[in-house]
């Protein structure tokens, strides 16, 4: 990318030089105007980096304006500004100009009167063309190193990192594991998820990129192989990113690769020919794990698996009922979370026959692949509520959860949140209890923590609760993480 410095080496600009906003002098410069709009109308036009050229024509007569334009191109992030004062400003440039320019680092460059704008517009698209084709010859031959890597190493996620690092755009890769680089944990989940749920519902192979409106500014780019998934994250007015140019000419290739490396990944087809007999009852559980492969023996072993589904990590499988204490099963659920180690774990709450179960099934399967992001704990009972909440508009569930969190302390620890929910789904300490594989008073502990009236007081903590409220606030913390 160009900066000041280099539109001073323009042949046309060999007669011009910084007045004020010397250390500005290596700001980036994206793009290049000449300023015929003049202020206000012209600063919703301003855009970050864009050095905009003038003869202040427009407002010769209004110092006001003048100075008002260069405070909104700082305030803009705009890279500089190229005075011509010669034919409308006596050959002056403001003082409150000059001084703007160096308090704000904010280069003020005098422009003699014998330049001509098409000179400038000339000579800088030449300039930017050359910067832009050795940045993309470097990079492209740090790529080819880096596919040299993959064959050698079979790292993918080194692979991940490379290509993070030399085409400055963060990526998500999904192969034997799912890796990614420059995003945040919750962004990425959120973008997961998306690019799941597409998946789940397009279970052929997508031949084309998809783009995917993740909120009001950014968008997703995905690929999607025969057994893997590439996706990056762009600001919407990034969409001709020179680098994107490169990620969308190379990602053909290295989901190829991704797809020969990795091999096939498979579903199992769900296990519906299962003889339940009639009298019995089931449980229902479903296990997401990175490697799910790793844990299918063991369960096999000791319940009855409906489906395993590699590509998303996940297996669904089904618990038969104690029949002596049907309490007992939040003590078996318990030894699965703590043998397997899952990142989400859901379970149902009552037993069910065969014709309930599959209903439940299809609730969970509809559900899953738009709520993978989530880690923790939960009752199919809250799927639902969940995946309502999840498609709700932002600013509802921000009001929503400003309006009615006053009873929760918002500094209390994740974990006591999630005892709070599953207490409040579960209504009864002992199987939280049983469920979490703590003490009944440290349940109650860490709900009187979450509520402000009982942060003291565990004994009345679970008095006159209002459950509904409390709990749809505490599920769109599971979907909106970023409310504390």
């Amino acid at each position: 990318m160009s900066c000041i410095v280099d539109l001073l080496k323009l042949p046309s600009l060999e007669q011009s030089y910084i007045v004020s906003g010397y250390n500005g002098a290596f700001n980036s410069v994206k793009r290049i105007d000449i300023l015929e709009t003049p202020y206000p109308e012209v600063e919703r036009f301003l855009e970050p980096y864009e050095f905009m050229f003038t003869s202040f024509w427009n407002s010769k007569d209004d110092k006001a304006s003048r100075v008002n334009l260069v405070k909104a191109m700082i305030e803009r992030k705009c890279s500089g500004i190229g005075i011509m004062p010669g034919p409308n400003l006596n050959d002056d440039i403001d003082p409150e100009i000059i001084e703007l320019g160096n308090a704000y680092s904010f280069p003020i460059i005098y422009i003699p009167s014998s330049v001509r704008w098409s000179d400038i517009l000339s000579e800088f698209s030449l300039l930017n063309s050359s910067a832009v084709h050795s940045e993309l010859d470097a990079n492209l031959v740090d790529i080819l190193f880096a596919f040299s890597d993959l064959h050698i190493e079979k790292n993918v996620k080194k692979f991940c990192d490379q290509l993070n690092r030399f085409l400055s755009l963060p990526l998500i890769i999904n192969a034997s594991n799912t890796y990614y680089c420059g995003l945040e944990n919750n962004t990425a989940s959120t973008i997961i998820s998306k690019i799941y749920s597409i998946k789940m519902q397009n279970p052929q192979k997508l031949n084309v990129p998809i783009s995917l409106r993740i909120d009001n500014q950014n968008l997703a780019v995905v690929y999607y192989g025969k057994n893997s998934i590439l996706a990056t994250y762009i600001v919407n007015q990034n969409i001709t990113n020179s680098n994107l140019s490169i990620f969308h000419k190379i990602a053909p290739i290295i989901i190829k690769e991704l797809d020969d490396l990795c091999g096939v990944k498979t579903i199992k087809k769900p296990n519906n020919t299962i003889n339940l007999p009639e009298d019995s009852s089931y449980y229902l559980v479903l296990i997401r794990k990175e490697n799910i492969g790793s844990i299918v023996d063991y369960i096999n072993e000791k319940y009855l698996m409906y489906e395993e589904n590699e590509f998303y990590n996940y297996i669904i499988f089904l618990m038969p009922k104690n029949e002596k204490d049907e309490n007992k099963i939040y003590d078996e659920y318990y030894k699965v979370i703590e043998k397997v180690n899952p990142i989400l774990f859901i379970f149902s709450r009552p037993c069910s026959s065969q014709k309930e179960l599959f209903d439940q099934i299809k609730i969970l399967k509809y559900t899953i692949s738009s709520l993978l992001f989530l880690d923790g704990i939960f009752s199919i009972d809250e799927l639902p509520v969940l995946y309502t909440l999840l498609y709700s508009p932002y600013e509802y569930k921000e009001t929503i959860f400003k309006v009615n969190s006053t009873d929760l302390n918002l500094e209390t620890e994740p974990s006591f949140f999630d005892t709070l929910r599953l207490y409040l789904v579960l209504r009864n300490i002992n199987n939280v209890s049983n469920l979490l594989g703590i003490h009944s008073n440290s349940v109650k502990y860490r709900i009187s923590k979450c509520l402000k009236a009982y942060e003291n007081d565990t004994v009345n903590a679970l008095g006159d609760l209002p459950y509904i409220k409390l709990l749809i606030l505490l599920e769109i913390l599971k979907v909106e993480k970023t409310f504390v």
